[in-house]
């Protein structure tokens, strides 16, 4: 099916010694492009596909809802796609015993996340750095030199900050024209 953020993929895991898919809907093909039918034949273990940056972070997760007994729980992770490209998805899930099988299973459902994330991580790039130079701008370098004096507070060392200025730039504004100035500092800035 389809939804505002993508496919709706739900899916059902055993969590035993190697978590492995037990059942996945059809449209994992439209999603990520691999074959429902393979997964589920192959028991493919689900750190095949979780990027390795987030897979202890996801067990984690699992985890914290089985001891807090939580019904439901939401997650955000990296998946690597049959083509090797990485999605964001979103996951929500809850934990139950099967007591027929005695088994410890994962139920749920993932959403496409990735155009959201992107379109995030432009917002966040955009806030904290400069659209001309790309440089970290007033108020991502105030955030930093704030934290780095805490550091330095705390374990009593010293840091050095390197403060440039360009002399008489508006002149060159104002004489030359804004495409020179905006040449000039990306120029600046890449040296």
């Amino acid at each position: 099916s389809s939804t505002i953020g993508g496919s709706v993929v739900s899916f059902v895991i055993d969590l035993g010694n190697t978590p492995h898919i037990l059942d996945i809907s059809s449209n994992i093909t439209d999603f990520l492009g691999y074959k429902a039918e393979h997964l589920k034949a192959k028991k493919e273990c689900i750190s095949k596909f979780i990027h390795h940056e987030d897979l202890n972070d996801l067990y984690l997760s699992v985890y914290n809802t089985i001891l807090s007994r939580k019904k439901n729980h939401i997650t955000s992770f990296k998946v690597l796609a049959f083509d090797q490209k990485l999605k964001h998805v979103n996951i929500y899930f809850k934990v139950f015993k099967d007591k027929k099988e005695d088994k410890l299973l994962l139920t749920g459902y993932m959403l496409d996340a990735t155009k959201e994330k992107t379109f995030q991580q432009k917002i966040d790039y955009l806030r904290d750095y400069d659209h001309l130079t790309g440089l970290i701008n007033r108020e991502k370098m105030k955030s930093i030199i704030d934290k780095e004096l805490l550091v330095n507070i705390e374990t009593k060392t010293t840091s050095a900050l390197l403060y440039l200025d360009l002399n008489r730039f508006k002149n060159v504004n104002d004489t030359l024209g804004h495409d020179i100035g905006d040449k000039l500092l990306k120029h600046v800035s890449h040296r």
